[in-house]
């Protein structure tokens, strides 16, 4: 009886957990880990019967969140995506069909950016630190700077 009352309290944690935002598996395992050993494959095999636990749609979370205000490029998506445990096949699968043109992303980036800094390698280093490729880059700034 004690375990019946321990498993449905660690349930409610873990929805107390991820209600917060969505959270890939290997959050959730770290989380149940924390709190009972013994108790965190059932919770987290009913957490995926539920649908709570599918790093897919954690991915595509996440994909979507960052190319909101603050776009991020590819390689810093998926940097994030693995220190979060998603699979690598997951990740790219996710990324292929979601994220958006990388050129419009690091336009949008750059927009506020760019009316602040004049220099070409300060704004080339703010992009290459949101995760777009070097020559992507290089192309937006000078399309950018030249139409000033």
């Amino acid at each position: 009886m004690k375990s019946e009352g321990q498993y449905q309290k660690l349930l409610d944690g873990s929805f107390r957990f991820i209600s917060f935002r969505p959270r890939s598996e290997k959050e959730i395992r770290e989380y149940l880990h924390k709190k009972s050993t013994s108790l965190s494959e059932k919770i987290t095999e009913r957490l995926r019967e539920l649908g709570y636990v599918d790093d897919v749609k954690f991915a595509q979370w996440w994909i979507g969140a960052r190319q909101g205000r603050k776009p991020k490029g590819k390689k810093l998506i998926m940097y994030e995506l693995l220190s979060k445990g998603v699979a690598r096949d997951i990740i790219e699968q996710v990324l292929s069909s979601e994220i958006e043109n990388q050129e419009d992303l690091a336009k949008k980036a750059l927009q506020s950016k760019a009316k602040t800094i004049q220099d070409k390698k300060k704004l080339m280093d703010f992009l290459l630190r949101r995760g777009f490729d070097g020559s992507l880059a290089r192309r937006v700034i000078d399309a950018t700077v030249t139409k000033r």
